[in-house]
């Protein structure tokens, strides 16, 4: 059940957030309403005293008077408005970037747990996409709405109130006299206010209707989302819809989508429709009531014809006012919907402890690195990816983990770089937790290259450096030793070459083992005592993969190493390999002694490879 009452704090916290940002918008869209609507009720009132001016005495002085008086305001309000109308409507056209603003600092201190949450994902996808509908965009311009139409109904009523003072001639009677009376304003004013009543009442069935909707539509959106913008976008996909022709299934899909999609904006538009016919009809009767009546006061002598005028248009706007303040009541109400959403994004909580007060991490990092009885398994999940796992690392060490597919490698990186925290049992540095580190300290012990690591579409320079400011040397540096020299070289930009062709016609087009270089020359620049390498090589050729472990050793010079590797190949340039299977660990030894273990799984992981090179 939708609590039928605008939601006050939501609507402020949502204009705190704006002011964050923009901290002058707030007072230029104060300022724009009032000087916008200052220049509406000078030409009313003037406009009247004109009228009767030219049709009563007729004095050439006050006419003249009036018209300057009312132009000069007119025109100076008018034009302060457009300058501020100017600001406050570009910020509104941005508000959306505030959003996004707000949404990525977020995102930057969650824990990479919630990163992989489908419920946290699934949580910003649907903010994004219900950014037309509702958000601060929608905040800031039915705020200003509002402010505009309550100003305007304040102004208008205030104007409006000497009705009640004007006396009404004696010799009037019947309907005449019915019309002059108090009253008859009175009841007018009464359902003026029945109209927002009845404006917001109904306006509530299409909140309604919206709440129960937003589920399905979230699931129709994100279908969506993957199909058009993530799969039929990328160019990799076009082999696979061609060979297997996906169009058909992909085509049905997104018919349903679309008919979904039909189906629910029919039941809006169509609620809103009966709304807006009743809000119509009851506005023309209203209209008329205030036509008729005004005019008999008029007939009946208590009015001027400038009078008359001025009242049925400071009734019209005052009319008006109300059914816009209602409108942005309710369309305020209705966006509370979406700004819950916003707000349960950004109040997530991290499990994470990134401040406080922390052990010095010391200036060489470590001396050693532990496992000890750690276990983990991932959230909302039943089984342990990893269990029980226990070793150490030394520094300096190459250090080899293996396995099968699903053995839990990837994971246990996971663990040691701390985008996970151990379901059971502690990793240590030098002997203690962890997590007694600052977080970002602790990270900074670590280069590491992901298998599925990401470049952006940015310069060579800039991807290495991972900064838009960068040591140019010490890049050219990193790219010789992962043998990205002569490849840099060849490029006519060098270095300021973009590795993309989205935003710059004369970026390149990397192949796969250019762009793991990439990847690993970052890796390198970072400078930190722990490179970790995960699947390094799987897109390199077999020559690059030999000189890049060949050469390895000297690249790295002192720092540990953590190699993760299918490729067997790199654990003979190893001190330790580690030996997974199944979340638990089977075998730890260096390659020879490993190998003297024929029942055991590296031997068989090892002939099994090495058996397509021997024959």
């Amino acid at each position: 059940m939708i609590k039928k009452r605008l939601k006050i704090d939501s609507i402020i916290r949502g204009i705190k957030l704006v002011n964050l940002l923009m901290p002058k918008y707030i007072p230029n869209m104060v300022l724009f309403v009032v000087f916008s609507s200052i220049p509406i009720y000078t030409n009313i009132f003037f406009s009247a005293k004109i009228i009767d001016e030219v049709i009563g005495k007729c004095r050439l002085k006050y006419l003249l008077l009036y018209l300057v008086v009312m132009v000069i305001i007119s025109i100076f309000f008018t034009l302060i408005s457009k300058f501020g109308w100017k600001y406050v409507r570009v910020n509104q056209l941005i508000s959306g970037d505030w959003e996004d603003s707000f949404l990525n600092q977020k995102s930057f201190t969650l824990d990479y747990e919630q990163i992989e949450d489908n419920k946290v994902r699934e949580l910003r996808q649907q903010i994004t996409d219900n950014r037309e509908f509702g958000g601060l965009n929608v905040l800031v311009i039915r705020t200003t709405y509002l402010i505009k139409s309550l100003l305007n109904l304040i102004i208008s009523f205030a104007m409006i109130v000497s009705i009640f003072k004007i006396r009404s001639v004696p010799s009037c009677r019947g309907l005449l006299a019915f019309a002059n009376s108090s009253a008859c304003s009175f009841i007018l004013f009464v359902l003026t206010i029945l109209l927002a009543v009845f404006l917001g009442y109904n306006a509530q069935k299409g909140i309604h209707l919206k709440s129960t909707k937003s589920k399905e539509l979230s699931t129709t959106q994100k279908k969506a989302h993957f199909l058009i913008d993530e799969y039929l976008s990328d160019n990799k996909t076009g082999k696979d819809v061609r060979i297997y022709s996906q169009e058909k299934i992909i085509i049905e899909i997104i018919k349903g989508m679309l008919n979904n999609y039909s189906l629910i904006n029919r039941q809006f538009i169509s609620l809103q429709f009966s709304v807006d016919n009743k809000i119509t009809v009851i506005n023309l009767i209203l209209n008329s009531c205030v036509y008729i009546i005004v005019s008999l006061k008029t007939i009946a002598g208590t009015f001027s014809l400038g009078v008359m005028l001025k009242y049925i248009s400071l009734i019209s706007q005052f009319l008006r006012n109300v059914v816009n303040l209602s409108d942005s009541i309710v369309r305020l109400q209705e966006n509370n919907l979406y700004l819950k959403n916003l707000y349960e994004y950004l109040d997530l909580e991290t499990k994470t402890d990134k401040n406080g007060t922390f052990h010095a991490l010391p200036s060489d990092h470590f001396s050693t690195l532990k496992f000890i009885n750690v276990s983990f398994k991932y959230p909302h999940h039943k089984e342990f990816a990893l269990q029980n796992i226990s070793f150490e690392i030394k520094k300096g060490e190459r250090v080899a983990i293996v396995g099968k597919n699903g053995s839990g490698k990837t994971t246990l990186i996971k663990l040691l770089c701390r985008l996970y925290d151990p379901t059971e049992g502690i990793i240590t540095l030098n002997d203690d937790n962890i997590k007694n580190y600052n977080y970002s300290d602790y990270l900074n012990a670590f280069s590491v290259v992901f298998q599925d690591y990401r470049l952006f579409p940015l310069t060579i320079g800039q991807n290495i450096s991972a900064s838009d400011q960068y040591d140019k040397n010490r890049v050219i540096k990193c790219c010789n030793l992962v043998g990205l020299n002569n490849f840099i070289y060849g490029l006519p930009n060098g270095l300021e070459t973009n590795i993309s062709k989205d935003f710059d016609e004369n970026g390149i087009i990397l192949s796969g083992g250019e762009a793991q270089k990439i990847a690993i020359a970052r890796a390198l620049y970072k400078n930190s005592s722990i490179v970790i390498l995960d699947e390094p090589t799987s897109s390199l050729d077999p020559l690059s993969e030999s000189e890049i472990y060949a050469d390895f050793n000297r690249i790295i010079k002192n720092k540990t190493a953590i190699y993760i590797s299918h490729r067997l190949s790199s654990c003979r340039f190893c001190d330790k390999i580690i030996v997974l299977d199944k979340g638990n660990i089977v075998q730890i030894g260096n390659h020879e002694s490993l190998l003297k273990d024929k029942d055991n799984l590296y031997y068989s992981l090892w002939n099994a490879q090495a058996q397509y090179y021997n024959m």
